[in-house]
């Protein structure tokens, strides 16, 4: 139990530093996880705690049913998650996960953790690449702050060898 609740419900009365330095602490923890080569496969917010209410509460990932070691083989290994956060290619690496907390970022920064909004944002049916095109173009008028715009947009490029590293992030 986690008195904060998840990272949508946390961000709602938070401002965008706060929101920030949290995010900040969620990609701190999914480079760990890549380092120990394990591959999370469902960063979302529903999936990130917060130890109070408070601006400054820890966030801690949770709900690992899907993670894998990165030396499982592909055919061993098929893209899972929900939907919304997936990355276009099919095999799992670090890139997904890259990906998938881009668009949790896109989410809690941009939209604000409204989910509905999100998935307008993004299309019905997930993240399609003409639909990432359009958002990663739209970044800058959706934010006045160009670094992170250019952050979100690096974490969602269609190519996964075009995505920032999580110690990158």
């Amino acid at each position: 139990y986690y008195s904060g609740g998840n990272m949508r419900q946390w961000c709602q009365d938070k401002d965008a530093t706060a929101r920030l330095v949290a995010a900040h602490k969620v990609a701190e923890a999914v480079r760990f996880l890549h380092a120990h080569g394990v591959l999370h496969r469902d960063l979302k917010p529903e999936n990130i705690v917060f130890k109070g209410d408070a601006p400054d509460a820890t966030p801690a990932l949770c709900d690992f049913d899907l993670s894998v070691s990165t030396i499982e083989t592909a055919e061993r290994t098929m893209q899972r998650g929900t939907p919304l956060y997936l990355a276009p290619e099919s095999t799992p690496s670090t890139a997904s996960d890259v990906f998938a907390l881009g668009v949790t970022l896109l989410d809690v920064m941009i939209c604000d953790g409204d989910q509905e909004r999100l998935r307008q944002t993004l299309a019905p049916g997930g993240c399609k690449i003409e639909a990432l095109k359009r958002v990663r173009g739209e970044l800058g008028r959706r934010t006045k702050d160009a670094e992170l715009a250019a952050l979100i947009s690096s974490m969602l490029a269609p190519e996964p060898a075009e995505r920032l590293v999580a110690a990158a992030v």
